[in-house]
């Protein structure tokens, strides 16, 4: 992840994807945000559906903004926006 020196060094990045538990991407949250361009893309999945709301409010914190959630029980999808950036259309 992000202590790897190879990753740091090539920050920042336009999209990012996550497919980890949502513990795991809420932790992580900050990091995301500071190795992501504005306006960058983050996708985070493999979020379990009771668990989405905690990690929505963790990144709705961070100035993200969400373009787009896809919920296939169990399982939970986000897109989110780093903010600072071009606006998207949502779609």
């Amino acid at each position: 992840g992000f202590s790897n020196p190879e990753i740091r060094r090539r920050a920042p990045y336009d999209l990012i994807i996550c497919n980890m538990l949502a513990q795991f991407t809420v932790e992580t949250a900050g990091q995301v945000k500071i190795h992501l361009t504005e306006g960058g893309i983050v996708i985070l999945a493999g979020i379990l559906a009771w668990m989405a709301g905690g990690v929505k409010s963790a990144y709705n914190g961070l100035e993200f903004e969400i373009i787009k959630e896809i919920s296939i029980s169990p399982w939970h999808c986000h897109i989110l926006r780093r903010a600072g950036g071009p606006a998207v259309t949502k779609p």
